[in-house]
């Protein structure tokens, strides 16, 4: 019997998530086996866990460039994303915009349809940034405007998770504080693709994810300046400043701690390899299919490992399917809504055109990618294509 030819898997989605680094891993076994206790517990061996939960806030604060004591550990940037708009106490007032993780529009949306808040979704240009003039039209007047307190929220992400755009955090800063407005930024795409300096860009609260950064999942961080005022979602324990009851995932926590400490040490030579590998495969993309695709956010500022590309009168999952078959994975956009044929949020905010829009796909490169696997997805969408000329199922029309 003749054996299969088994082809080698090329994972392009590392927006979704990330392979966990072994040295990630080595750390966290201990805390898998032998290294057993409760951290709240006052024994020596809950205290033993109780410093490895506090070296890895450490570590990640010395990151930040912020207190450890401004960390909560949470079980996801989701939950941290829930604790930032649900537990803000100061007014029921949102400003956030379109394009957006689910995990902050649903829950937006959630405290405007059930429990009275005001929100508004800030619009976005063609690049997917969002619009400062809007913004500061909201905050300035109408419904929005106070004077003898905070008088909000402001929730922009710093990178979005479908197109890699980066947001102008340091003026929604400005108009934050112009307009008495505390703001939070979704920054779970941004950790490790640009630098965080939380000195120099002043937020008021900042959501984390270990899974995006060769962590484990399960594990979060919402960075909470000072003595600002919030509100428990989970209720119980002391645990996270009274903010997050409930035994910590301790080895999650170390594993998230010894992935920070990675990306300090390779900050920029990942980057410019990252970079590199996005460039070659856009440029490849160009030279190919000149006339077929769009490149969502091209001429923005963009994280350095994301591409958006919209295959015109291309339908997305078909394409995928095909990607699969061959064992290229790469996504349809955000990971949430990777199940639903619906037209993603992001791109329909931008405005592509339809044609476009329903045969966008998400590629994200990492660490252990390279030219050689790009050349051959280049190879696999020429493939693609030749057969959507004849066989019309693969296209929209």
């Amino acid at each position: 019997m003749q054996q299969l030819t088994k082809i080698p898997k090329i994972y392009f989605d590392h927006n979704a998530t990330t392979p966990l680094h072994p040295e990630v891993l080595e750390v966290m076994m201990p805390f898998l086996t032998h290294k057993f206790g409760n951290p709240s517990s006052s024994n020596f061996q809950g205290q033993e866990i109780r410093d490895a939960i506090e070296n890895s806030r450490t570590l990640i604060a010395n990151f930040l460039n912020c207190n450890s004591s401004e960390l909560i550990f949470t079980s996801s940037g989701s939950e941290s994303n829930n604790l930032a708009l649900k537990g803000f106490l100061s007014s029921r007032k949102i400003i956030t915009s379109q394009i957006e993780h689910a995990s902050i529009i649903e829950t937006a949306k959630y405290l405007e349809h059930n429990i009275g808040y005001r929100v508004h979704f800030l619009s976005v240009n063609h690049q997917g940034v969002v619009d400062l003039l809007e913004l500061e039209t909201h905050l300035a007047g109408g419904e929005f405007a106070e004077s003898d307190r905070p008088c909000g929220l402001i929730s922009v992400m710093a990178a979005n998770n479908e197109t890699g755009v980066l947001q102008p955090l340091t003026k929604i800063l400005e108009l934050g504080k112009k307009y008495n407005f505390a703001v939070h930024s979704d920054a779970v795409q941004a950790l490790g693709n640009m630098e965080i300096n939380l000195k120099e860009l002043p937020l008021q609260m900042l959501t984390l994810s270990a899974h995006k950064v060769q962590g484990p999942m399960g594990v979060g961080v919402l960075f909470v300046r000072g003595n600002m005022a919030l509100e428990a979602l989970i209720h119980g324990g002391h645990q996270e400043r009274n903010l997050r009851a409930g035994s910590e995932n301790v080895a999650g926590i170390v594993g998230f701690g010894k992935a920070i400490s990675l990306i300090e040490q390779s900050f920029k030579l990942r980057n410019s390899k990252l970079s590199t590998l996005r460039d070659y495969f856009e440029k490849k993309l160009m030279e190919n299919f000149k006339g077929q695709i769009k490149i969502n956010g091209q001429g923005a500022a963009r994280t350095p490992n994301c591409s958006s590309i919209s295959f015109k009168t291309i339908n997305a999952q078909i394409l995928l399917e095909y990607l699969n078959q061959n064992k290229i994975a790469v996504s349809t956009g955000s990971a949430c809504l990777s199940w639903s044929c619906d037209q993603s949020h992001v791109i329909k905010a931008m405005g592509v055109d339809d044609k476009y829009a329903r045969g966008t796909l998400r590629f994200s490169f990492g660490d252990e990618n390279t030219l050689t696997e790009v050349d051959k997805a280049i190879a696999i969408l020429k493939e693609f294509f030749q057969r959507a000329n004849v066989q019309s199922p693969y296209t929209l029309v």
